[in-house]
């Protein structure tokens, strides 16, 4: 009798066709220096993500709905809930990932300039920009897969498996070109 082998797709590897998704503009950033420290928090470490390309992670969202520029992120930068922006408790800042919602397949680009959500049911926070461009709510299973950024500027690393950025200018007030 022969047994049927069942693989899981890893990260950064595509089986499938490749789709053009839109959202932030992954370019190249420096580090920052201090929201890249491990850290504690409520008693629990975190170990902020040192390889991105081997990182995927599927659980719930929140939405991280504040006033604008109510408050600093870990970047430093005010929270603006009309970016594409969301907060992870570990993978770098600043960094891009690609957001799946799980239940209706909408992808986006997001960069991650803040640090939560904190606790045991919630994997990331997106901002009210990104969560109504994924259709999710609080309750909405995502899977992050991150986009690596060299300082080139090429994109590889489990984001970019079958997958595509679009170059749109999603700025409706900028001039041509920006």
């Amino acid at each position: 009798m022969q047994q049927k082998t069942v693989s899981t797709p890893q990260p950064g590897v595509c089986n499938g066709p490749s789709v053009e998704i839109s959202g932030a503009d992954p370019h190249y950033e420096t580090p920052n220096a201090t929201a890249n420290q491990d850290y504690e928090r409520d008693g629990k470490s975190y170990k902020i993500v040192q390889d991105p390309s081997n990182f995927t992670q599927t659980g719930l969202a929140a939405i991280y709905d504040a006033e604008p520029n109510s408050n600093l992120t870990a970047s430093g930068e005010a929270f603006d809930p009309t970016q594409l922006t969301a907060a992870h408790p570990t993978l770098p800042i600043p960094s891009y990932v690609r957001v799946t919602n799980v239940a209706n397949g909408r992808m986006i680009v997001v960069r991650i300039n803040d640090r939560g959500p904190y606790g045991t049911d919630r994997v990331i926070s997106l901002s009210r920009a990104s969560a109504d461009r994924l259709n999710t709510s609080n309750n909405t299973k995502v899977r992050i897969d991150p986009i690596i950024v060299a300082a080139d500027g090429s994109l590889s690393g489990p984001g970019m498996a079958c997958t595509t950025v679009a170059k749109t200018n999603l700025c409706a007030t900028c001039p041509s070109g920006s």
